[in-house]
């Protein structure tokens, strides 16, 4: 176990050295940040009525929507899977002992400890200027790492598709276009009329953005807290559970086709 434990963290500190290698990445995301956030800052200016609380609430919100949504090119997990089953890489992690999934998770891990230069500036900023309890920076951090891992296993669900229909392009659009309104990107979630806010709470998209920022920002009390980890809980065993079928029967289907 410790040998096997060993070379996973070689393989982590392999991609961490790739990352900082190749600096530009980061490097963009530092630009393209403050832009970003300025062109919401001007938008919820001009439509909000210039109340302290929820200026002070947007600002922090839009910061923490971008960094979240330049954390790590999710995407990619997706059409990494459908270009290793076009070339036919994929079958090469058939016969290899570790499992597929594994080099995509600690590239996914390498990349996130890279990314914290940007991310703990930011967070120390809206710790201060956003008057942050201590306790919702801490339910913070439990939320993100759920999130975290519901939104690599919704992309990483999304690229098995193509295990069996190879061409997956329709479907992270349709995707993305869902995830950008149920996650609370473009919107907080508590601005929806309350049906809709009502649906979007029992989906898995709101866990990565809305859920993490939201109680960062405002607090929630034990009970929602406790609440909100078991859905989450629940969505990373069913997002689990379904990448294992998917891979099973993806797998069979490549290998009839092969033969």
């Amino acid at each position: 176990m410790k040998a096997l434990t060993d070379k996973y963290i070689i393989l982590i500190n392999t991609y961490v050295k790739v990352n900082l290698k190749y600096p530009l990445e980061l490097f963009l995301k530092l630009i393209y940040l403050p832009i970003q956030l300025f062109m919401y800052i001007f938008l919820w200016k001009s439509l909000l009525s210039y109340d302290a609380f929820e200026f002070s609430y947007m600002i922090c919100y839009y910061l923490f929507v971008i960094l979240l949504g330049y954390a790590f090119p999710f995407a990619h997990i997706a059409t990494d899977i459908q270009s290793d089953v076009e070339g036919g890489i994929l079958s090469n992690f058939l016969v290899r002992p570790i499992g597929y999934i594994v080099p995509k998770v600690c590239k996914f891990i390498a990349w996130m400890v890279c990314y914290s230069v940007v991310f703990i500036p930011a967070l120390i900023f809206v710790f201060f200027y956003g008057n942050i309890k201590p306790l919702n920076l801490l339910y913070f951090f439990v939320y993100l790492l759920i999130g975290l891992v519901v939104e690599f296993l919704l992309w990483y669900n999304v690229g098995l598709l193509a295990l069996k229909i190879e061409k997956i392009r329709g479907a992270m659009t349709a995707f993305k276009a869902l995830r950008m309104l149920a996650s609370g990107s473009l919107i907080p979630i508590y601005l929806f009329p309350d049906i809709l806010q009502g649906i979007l709470m029992y989906l898995p998209f709101k866990l990565y953005i809305y859920t993490p920022i939201n109680v960062l920002l405002s607090g929630e009390s034990s009970e929602a807290f406790f609440l909100n980890i078991l859905t989450g809980i629940i969505w990373v065993m069913f997002l689990t559970l379904l990448a294992k079928i998917q891979w099973r029967s993806g797998i069979a289907k490549l290998q009839i086709n092969i033969s």
